[in-house]
């Protein structure tokens, strides 16, 4: 892992932060080993609960309606919420983009009038504190819409732009299933 990653998240321990990456990974489809249930479909969200590591993980995920610019090469985009109660995780947000993101960038989020900021470290990026992942699903929850800005390593900049239609609802699932309401 990158230095700037240890820096970044102090509060995360080695293995927790190994284990975030992986769980990226699996969301992704670049990981097939856990098996994911279910949980609901509501409207442009979907909610599932998978086990790894010998602990429950639920999460929320969304692609986006729209991309910009259009054309350019990139692998599954999604945005997540991610709960994990054995590691006392809850409403984590990140984002895969589908692309190495340029080192030392950070990815821009705009949930209606709010702007939030998130490290990168290779194709995803996250909040750097459990306090900013707590305000940015608080404005999720709110808001109709969701902006994504990134650079890629080649210095393409890209928006995705995410419906909020139906966050709460699977928020709400998640919650529910992981025992974290």
């Amino acid at each position: 892992m990158p230095v700037r990653f240890e820096r970044k998240l102090p509060y995360l321990g080695r293995m927790h932060r190994l284990a975030l990456f992986a769980l990226t990974l699996l969301l992704a489809g670049a990981a097939s080993a856990a098996e994911k249930k279910p949980l609901g479909e509501f409207a442009q969200w979907s909610a599932f609960e998978t086990r790894q590591d010998g602990g429950q993980v639920c999460y929320a995920i969304a692609k986006p309606q729209d991309n910009q610019p259009k054309g350019v090469a990139r692998g599954d985009v999604w945005l997540l919420v991610t709960h994990r109660p054995k590691q006392r995780a809850r409403n984590e947000v990140s984002v895969i983009a589908g692309y190495p993101l340029k080192t030392d960038s950070q990815v821009e989020l705009q949930v209606d009038n709010g702007r939030f900021q998130m490290f990168v470290s290779g194709d995803s990026a996250w909040s750097e504190k459990p306090q900013d992942d707590e305000r940015l699903v608080a404005a999720m929850r709110k808001g109709k819409q969701i902006v994504v800005n990134g650079v890629s390593q080649r210095g393409t900049k890209t928006t995705d732009r995410y419906a909020l239609s139906g966050f709460t609802d699977a928020l709400r699932a998640i919650g529910k299933a992981c025992g974290v309401d």
